[in-house]
This record gives C-alpha cells, structure tokens and sequence, in this order.
C-alpha cells in the first residue's frame, strides 16, 4: 500500500484525537541490511531480506501531549539482493520522544531531540510475517511561526528477537510538519 492513500485518513484520525503534530518524511537514502556474517550468507535465510538502496517514505503523529508518537514507513528497492525488482519494507512503530526547544527570534525556534520505540515490520518477501523491531532515531530542525516544522532525521530500526536479530535498517529523512 503506497503512504500516499493514507494521508488524507491519517489527518483525519489526527484532527479527531487532538493531534499536535504531524510529520510527512521523504529518506532519500534507505538501506536493509540482513545481520549475518559473510561466512554464514551461504546456507542463511535472512539474506533474502537486505534491500539495495532505496527511497523511504513516512507519516508521524504526535499527540497535544508530545511525550510519545505513532509512526509508518515504507521503504522501496528499485533492485533487490537478488536480482529481484520492486522490493519492500513496512514498519509501524510506537515509543518515547525526548524534544528539545531552543528560541531563536519571536517567528522561528530550533530543536534537537531523540525517540525510541518498538514495532513491528513486514517484508515483502515474506508474506504475511510480520516481525517485531526497536529503533532509535536522533533529528533536529527549525520551526516557523510554531506552525511548520522542517529538519533532518537518522533512524535505526533493528528487526528481529533479541539474541536473533533479522536485519537493520539505516534512514536519513527529511521531516516536514505541521503543529496543529
């Protein structure tokens, strides 16, 4: 399912629960990478699950309350790992953010922050296995008029169990928000 379909329903659940936030990112630069060593590739099932370079796409919400928020993404591979086309990675995650604000002038403040959460991911090439994850991300960025956001964001999302880690996943996004 592309995250544009689901903008104009996320808006719409965010302006019902009082949303104080929401965050459309764009990662120019998305990368899966199996967690295997390169000894162990041969006889692994978790090399399918490494995605070449791609772009991701997201939509955050964040609550009046700012102490947690709920995110989506979608990372797509134009060429898979194994000469497979149009692969992709689905998250959903929920946790904690830690926000800072900085006053720069009356129009325009700064801020520096960091989230952690769990969730859970889907694989296209494994259909119907959704896996948990954690991720930790680390993002700043300017605000205008306390209305719109822009900034820089790198997350890490590491999927499997702890002890058998899956893959990791590696983003750096661009945010743009909006505080409602």
């Amino acid at each position: 399912m592309k995250v544009i379909y689901l903008i104009p329903l996320i808006l719409f659940i965010a302006e019902i629960a009082s949303a104080n936030e929401l965050v459309i990112s764009y990662a120019p630069s998305a990368t899966v990478k199996d967690y295997i060593y390169e000894s162990d590739k041969n006889g692994s099932s978790y090399s399918r699950l490494s995605l070449d370079s791609g772009t991701g796409k997201g939509v955050r919400w964040i609550p009046r309350s700012k102490l947690y928020y709920i995110d989506f993404s979608v990372l797509e591979s134009e060429s898979g790992g194994q000469g497979e086309n149009h692969r992709s990675y689905k998250s959903v995650s929920a946790g904690a953010r830690f926000i800072q604000d900085f006053i720069i002038n009356e129009d325009v403040n700064a801020y520096l922050g960091c989230t952690t959460g769990v969730g859970a991911a889907e694989f296209s090439t494994e259909r119907n296995k959704i896996r948990p994850f954690a991720e930790a991300s680390f993002k700043g960025g300017v605000v205008f008029k306390d209305t719109f956001t822009v900034g820089p964001e790198v997350k890490f999302q590491f999927v499997g169990t702890p002890g058998e880690t899956a893959a990791r996943v590696l983003l750096f996004n661009v945010n743009a928000g909006l505080r409602f």
